[in-house]
């Protein structure tokens, strides 16, 4: 049967190698493909992703760019002014001193009529030029003041600005500048007001000057107009607003500029949204409306400063690279598509000359197998003759010496005249007992390596019994004891009686020579059966002779590997396997146990009670 099958495998061998060579071409090569196709669209969406990144970082670089140096520009620019103020304030408020000093000089004034006439001088000064002077007492009561929102003989030493700054209270303790964020009447705004004062020790009073840093210079002016003038291009935008109410900036907001964008709702919404992420800091990207923007808040004079560019124009630079990479992909794939059809062509070629090198490789393999096989088989028959010679002499040992007795007992009996009929026909019919069953053996050997024999089930006993009709004498001869505990109602299927009957005899004869080889004193056999949970049948047969090494365990099933180098050929236990596994579909194995035990393993793929 397994003959067969290689032979119908030989004949498809072409076909089957052609057609897994091409499947296994085609698998790999859909793999390799889809592996490179898949990185060729993984490297352009990250083309994609790394150009919009760019393109929107670039974007943002320079509208924050625009927006830092616009604030440097508002910075210095306040910052001159602030100089300039400085220099104002502080040179009023000196003239003014020095001409009250002249004043008081040319006459003596009682205290209460120099304070008056202090206070009436500064007023005519503030009323006649248009310069906000202001006149405490060292508490912190106002004399005069040009602001009119506070009321003179009042006391403000804990009057406190917009960032809860006690700046009555520094302007009274100390000469020099002060400065404070207060509410300017005229434009309705909050700015810095910065001061300058002095104190006339004599009197307790304390005069000076001030002035709004926006008071004459707006960002409207000066710096809107440097804005108008840069160039913008048309997707980029600018805009500015005065923040007049931080609680509402939405509501209360005053356009300064816009360049490049018609202002609405949105952008107020924008505005009120990003003064609340940021703390009313600014200094953020904001996206909205198809807009990105970079805002900054100057707290000071609550200006609120953005500057952005149109997303659609990004988009449209998208689009551009990727139909230009999208085209670029395609005729990467093609190429590659067209490289692997030609790839699969060369290897379909290459497997077609290798199938045909491989069969005719398979058909002289098989030629030499089948030499070899036979080779072996034949071997193994010479060895089992060889054996079946060894065992016929152990079972005619004893009936030879029995009729060699019958004899010599049949002389002596003439000798002594003691020879009659009956004694002799007594004598003959014992010989013809012993005769019996001495060719009885003879059947049972032929019928043992009977190679005709066409039985596929068998019983496991009755068969193990043959190969000890075979073996027994010779087992007993060397004192080796067999125990067999096996049901009589148990079969076996897959093979003939005799040809399991041969995988018993070679176990028990290679156990008897190792009993012989080692000198064992009383070497046992066990033969039993197990049917695990799986419901698998299995044989074993142990015996006490010590076992095998672990590095020959493995090898006991291969051809022609003995440790018996005298006499042995190593195809016993070689052609039980084959029995055990190509007819019975089985598998054998052996393993070394305690106590110097030794097991051989028997599992059968199919068997019924």
């Amino acid at each position: 049967m397994k003959t067969k099958n290689y032979a119908i495998e030989e004949r498809n061998t072409k076909r089957i190698i052609l057609l897994a060579s091409t499947i296994v071409v085609l698998v790999v090569s859909s793999l390799v493909a889809y592996i490179l196709i898949s990185f060729e669209i993984k490297e352009f969406k990250n083309h994609l992703k790394i150009f919009k990144s760019t393109l929107v970082e670039r974007e943002k670089s320079a509208i924050k760019s625009a927006i830092d140096n616009l604030i440097n520009d508002i910075k210095y620019d306040e910052s001159s002014r602030l100089e300039e103020i400085k220099k104002r304030v502080k040179n009023q408020t000196n003239i003014a001193v020095e001409s009250l000093h002249v004043i008081l000089s040319k006459k003596k004034y009682k205290q209460e009529k120099a304070i008056k006439e202090i206070t009436d001088f500064i007023k005519n000064i503030s009323d006649k030029n248009g310069i906000d002077f202001f006149v405490f007492k060292t508490d912190g009561t106002l004399l005069f003041s040009s602001a009119k929102n506070l009321k003179t003989g009042e006391n403000y030493i804990n009057l406190r600005d917009i960032d809860n700054k006690k700046f009555v209270e520094e302007i009274v303790k100390k000469s020099g500048f002060v400065d404070f964020l207060w509410f300017v009447p005229i434009n309705h705004k909050i700015s810095k007001r910065i001061t300058y004062s002095k104190k006339i020790d004599k009197l307790g009073l304390v005069i000076g000057s001030a002035e709004f840093l926006d008071t004459k210079y707006s960002l409207s002016e000066k710096i809107v107009d440097k804005i108008y003038k840069e160039k913008f291009s048309k997707n980029n935008f600018i805009f500015i607003y005065e923040i007049m109410s931080l609680s509402s900036s939405k509501n209360y907001s005053k356009l300064v500029l816009e360049k490049n964008i018609k202002t609405s709702k949105k952008e107020l919404n924008a505005i009120e949204d990003i003064l609340e992420k940021s703390e009313y800091r600014g200094d953020i990207f904001y996206e909205y409306d198809d807009k990105l923007i970079y805002s900054s808040f100057l707290f000071d004079n609550r200006t609120f400063i953005s500057a952005g560019v149109y997303l659609n124009s990004i988009k449209e630079i998208l689009k551009k690279e990727r139909d230009i990479s999208h085209e670029n992909l395609i005729k990467k794939i093609t190429s590659l598509i067209i490289n692997i059809m030609i790839i699969i062509v060369i290897f379909f070629m290459l497997s077609y000359i290798m199938a045909e090198k491989i069969e005719r490789m398979f058909k002289a393999y098989h030629d030499r197998i089948a030499s070899s096989q036979q080779l072996l088989m034949q071997k193994s028959k010479m060895a089992s003759m060889g054996e079946m010679i060894a065992n016929i002499a152990h079972q005619w040992r004893q009936p030879l010496a029995r009729l060699s007795g019958f004899f010599l007992d049949i002389e002596s009996a003439f000798k002594y005249k003691e020879l009659d009929e009956k004694y002799l026909s007594n004598r003959i019919n014992q010989a013809n007992d012993v005769l019996e069953y001495m060719s009885k053996t003879i059947d049972d050997f032929k019928e043992f390596y009977n190679p005709n024999s066409k039985e596929k089930s068998f019983c496991l006993i009755e068969s193990i019994n043959s190969a000890m009709n075979i073996i027994d004498s010779s087992l007993r001869f060397y004192g080796v004891s067999v125990q067999i505990d096996i049901k009589n109602s148990l079969h076996v299927e897959g093979c003939t009686q005799s040809e399991f009957s041969q995988v018993i005899l070679n176990i028990l004869a290679n156990t008897k020579d190792i009993a012989i080889q080692r000198n064992i004193k009383n070497p046992e056999v066990k033969i039993y059966t197990k049917i695990n949970k799986k419901k698998k049948l299995k044989l074993f047969i142990e015996d006490n002779c010590g076992g095998v090494s672990d590095e020959n365990l493995e090898k006991i099933f291969e051809p022609y590997f003995t440790t018996k180098y005298e006499h042995g050929t190593g195809i016993g236990l070689y052609m039980c396997k084959i029995i055990v596994e190509n007819k019975l579909g089985g598998k054998i194995s052996a393993k070394n146990l305690e106590n110097n035990f030794f097991r051989f393993s028997i599992s059968f793929k199919s068997y019924y009670m």
